[in-house]
């Protein structure tokens, strides 16, 4: 199993004497308003049962049904964070599609075709098929009084300390209830665009004579109807105008590296020798991962980096176009993936799935169909690393004498990230190989590295097997640990581990005790352990169920 960050951590073991310090003041206000958040939505969801109730007794029960879909627990059974992605463009009510977006006349985009959430949203859609909810206006005045609610806590959570993954996760909440929320769009990045909303990149696309196709993105309008056909261009000769074949036909012509796809999103350029339709929904799961893993991550990554924060700061500053692309190679067999790293010197281990390397400022992937661990799980797992050192500034993580597993254990984090039917994401939840295999050896058998030895593991000890631990049980104690840390008890400890988390990529965890998880989290330890332990155990009977 690979780790690019080896060579660059010595391991150089270390002791704290100082007394444990107790969580800072803007993590107890940040867990205060994790209180306040859950009494609203609460609030909202009993509002909502009275609705449906009400409707069902005036004998409208397909609008009951939807209201009760929207119904959404506080708490996934798995423990999970629900987010919705936001899209690129939301056509106001009485906008036309061709009148937005150039998308006339074009086949609806639809999950089976691996669509990331929906490009096109009425905003009088509730997610549910055939009901119109906005006609009925207690379920107007519900949403946007929570709506309303919830952006307030938004802004609480920013002056708090800047906790800016709460405020970015409650806006996202915001708009799920009131699309036309003119604030929290402007926040999350979005401007006016003939009566509904879309981000300047959108607008920018648009503007350049390009349409969003449902199924190969943003295009050349005059390729729509070969598109549409089932053709696709030929490989590109220099003065030569375009060719148009066969689907098949093109695709084998990129079947190798040289002569691949090259494909741009709004922050990803991808390099592939795989079809075009399997690079495409590739691109469209890293434009949907990264608008979670931001606001997941939005307290590492900082409010100098975060665009999000900027903006909440100065309310007149309007939303621009991100710069930034992450580049991205994806290969279609393992030969080949490993064959290019070899020649271009790059670090190559027979068991790698995937691999980020800092230098070169590229992630690597390849197609592998039949492993034991998702494609997507690797591909968010190693973007996570990417999206993490090419956002949040320059790190001094070698600077830790150990905390190593905190890397690992984000990146395996990530891999719980789940599309669900209605195109919401969730993440942190009790699912995956990995959090199986931390079941069975961590809280069935009691195998566990202890805590108080795990965090002074260097990159160097991390990835090498030990007599007391091997790698596999490392990596799955990091992964089961950081879901912990992220969801465990209402939250409780979220915040300071983001804090930790953020200490730890700047290089900052060299002595000092209050730096320190356990430092952060206020808890011994071997009580933190055995809270983890205790909790693993609760979801032992529903593994074991399945």
């Amino acid at each position: 199993m690979k780790r690019y960050l080896l060579a660059w951590f010595s391991c150089i073991s270390f002791s704290l004497t100082a007394a444990i310090p107790a969580p800072d003041a803007a993590a107890r206000k940040a867990n205060e308003l994790r209180a306040a958040h859950a009494s609203a939505r609460n609030k909202e969801n009993e509002r909502l049962r009275e609705l449906a109730a009400s409707l069902e007794k005036a004998g409208e029960t397909r609008e009951a049904k939807a209201v009760r879909d929207a119904i959404r627990p506080l708490v996934t059974p798995s423990g999970a964070t629900r987010i919705v992605p936001l899209v690129e463009i939301v056509p106001g009510k009485r906008t036309s599609k061709a009148s937005a977006s150039g998308l006339a006349n074009l086949p609806e985009r639809s999950q089976a075709e691996g669509a990331s959430p929906k490009s096109i949203r009425s905003n009088s859609d509730d997610g549910s098929t055939g009901v119109d909810l906005d006609r009925i206006k207690e379920w107007t005045k519900i949403r946007r009084e929570a709506a309303a609610e919830l952006f307030d806590l938004a802004k609480q959570a920013f002056k708090t300390g800047g906790r800016l993954s709460l405020a970015s996760l409650w806006l996202h909440e915001v708009i799920e209830r009131d699309p036309d929320h003119a604030e929290a769009r402007r926040i999350l990045g979005f401007v006016p665009y003939e009566g509904g909303w879309a981000t300047p990149y959108a607008i920018q696309m648009i503007k350049s004579g390009k349409a969003l196709h449902p199924r190969f993105g943003w295009v050349d309008r005059t390729w729509i109807d070969r598109l549409n056909a089932g053709e696709l261009p030929a490989p590109i000769v220099r003065g030569a105008p375009i060719r148009w074949v066969s689907a098949a036909e093109a695709d084998a012509a990129r079947s190798e590296w040289e002569n691949g796809w090259k494909i741009t999103t709004e922050h990803f350029v991808i390099q592939s020798n795989l079809p075009l339709s399997e690079v495409i929904v590739f691109g469209r799961r890293l434009e949907a991962f990264r608008d979670v893993f931001i606001t997941v991550m939005a307290d590492v990554i900082g409010p100098a980096k975060f665009s999000i924060a900027r903006r909440f700061a100065d309310p007149k500053l309007k939303p621009t176009t991100d710069s930034a692309a992450h580049k991205i190679f994806y290969f279609a067999t393992k030969t080949q993936y490993l064959d290019y790293l070899k020649t271009h010197d790059l670090q190559a281990d027979s068991r790698s799935l995937g691999i980020y390397i800092p230098g070169s400022k590229i992630c690597f992937f390849y197609k592998n169909e039949n492993g034991a661990i998702p494609d997507t799980a690797t591909l968010y797992h190693e973007t996570s690393h990417q999206l993490l050192f090419e956002l949040a500034g320059k790190g001094n993580f070698q600077r830790n004498p150990g905390d190593f597993w905190v890397f690992e254990g984000l990146g395996t984090y990530f891999e719980t990230v789940e599309v669900l039917a209605d195109d919401s994401i969730e993440l942190g939840g009790m699912i995956g190989p990995r959090i199986a295999q931390a079941l069975e050896r961590i809280a069935i058998r009691g195998e566990i590295v202890p805590l108080d030895r795990f965090v002074k593991i260097g990159a160097a000890r991390f990835v090498q097997p030990e007599p007391s631990a091997d790698v596999y049980l490392k990596y799955v104690q990091a992964m089961a640990l950081t879901v912990f840390l992220m969801r465990y008890d209402g939250e409780r400890y979220r915040d300071a581990f983001l804090d930790y988390v953020e200490d730890a990529y700047k290089g900052r965890l060299t002595g000092q005790a209050s730096r320190t998880l356990t430092g952060r989290l206020g808890v011994p330890y071997d009580e933190i352990e055995a809270q983890f332990v205790a909790d693993l155990k609760r979801f032992v009977p529903r593994a074991r169920d399945r």
